[in-house]
This record gives structure tokens, C-alpha cells and sequence, in this order.
């Protein structure tokens, strides 16, 4: 049998079993205090001790934790951060044609689109209008850092007080 580990966010609010307003003995049914989980294709209800040890707030997190959000596509701070409007987030991989590379990534150096063109002319040094499907340049995933001032910072670094920090939060 092999292990798993999830994570999911999802919205949740105490709720007593079968929906008594409060726990306990309600002619022949005992409720129990749990928590109502709102899933994007429905709704279950959780006994309080389980739902406590399979979900915790989503603030007060490791960089571990994160790491698993930015993964999916959410952005995450630190609730330490001096700067307002900052967050991290995961630069996906992606592979972009040869072609767009040389011609259209103007955040590129223009002598790393050139090494690029090169492959995009033949040997008479006319443009190729048919590539294989296979011509691609492959951007590996990244973090970025949104900073206070509203610029993105391409391939941040945690330090080790963002990596052993306890207050990490998900904002998505």
C-alpha cells in the first residue's frame, strides 16, 4: 500500500452534526461539534477532531507548506514583510517556439534572441517559415517576487529566515 499526502484550501465553518445548534444529546441523536467544508462540488461535514488534524488555517504556515500553493498557482507572503503588496509566486515551466524566442521576447538579451535566430535562417541566411513541432526553447518553473513597489522580481531566493519562518500565509 503506498502513502499520500493532499493539500487543498477549501472554506470551512463550525457546524454541529445534523444541524443542531449545539452539540449533545438531541432526543435519540448525539450531535457532535465539526465543521461544515465547502468543496467546489459540494459541501461535507467533518467531525471537529478530524477536520483539526487534516486542515489548519491558512496563515501561520512553514515555507514548506507554501511551496505545495505556489505550486498550484497561489500567490503566498510573509506577514512579516515590512513592504504592503508583496507576495511570492511560481513562474510556471513552459516551452515557447524558437522563433517567438528570437523575435518576440524582448526581456531577453539581445544576443541570446541572436544565438536563437540563428536556428530560425537556413544556410542562405533566409528566414525558415516551416519548423518542426519540436523547435522549442523549454523556460524551467521560477519563483517571482512582487515587491512593494510594484515590480516583479524574476527568480527570487528565500534567505533562511523566509525559509525556517512560521508566518507564511496564502492569499488565494
Amino acid at each position: 500500500m503506498s502513502k499520500y499526502i493532499g493539500l487543498k484550501i477549501v472554506d470551512a465553518e463550525p457546524a454541529v452534526e445534523g444541524g443542531f445548534e449545539k452539540a449533545g444529546q438531541h432526543g435519540g441523536v448525539i450531535a457532535r461539534d465539526g465543521y461544515n467544508v465547502i468543496y467546489q462540488d459540494g459541501k461535507l461535514w467533518y467531525p471537529k477532531e478530524v477536520f483539526e488534524k487534516e486542515f489548519r488555517p491558512i496563515e501561520g504556515l512553514s515555507f514548506g507548506e507554501v511551496i505545495e500553493a505556489l505550486k498550484q498557482g497561489k500567490r503566498v507572503c510573509r506577514t512579516g514583510w515590512n513592504g504592503k503588496g508583496m507576495f511570492i509566486f511560481m513562474r510556471p515551466a513552459d516551452d515557447i517556439h524558437i522563433s517567438v524566442v528570437a523575435k518576440n521576447i524582448k526581456s531577453l538579451p539581445k544576443s541570446v534572441r541572436d544565438f536563437y535566430y540563428q536556428d530560425c535562417i537556413d544556410d542562405e541566411g533566409k528566414e525558415i517559415v516551416e519548423f518542426d513541432a519540436n523547435d522549442k526553447v523549454l523556460f524551467t518553473a521560477y519563483l517571482c517576487l512582487k515587491d512593494a513597489q510594484g515590480c516583479v522580481v524574476n527568480g527570487w531566493l528565500a534567505s533562511q529566515t523566509d525559509i525556517l519562518a512560521e508566518d507564511w500565509e496564502i492569499l488565494d
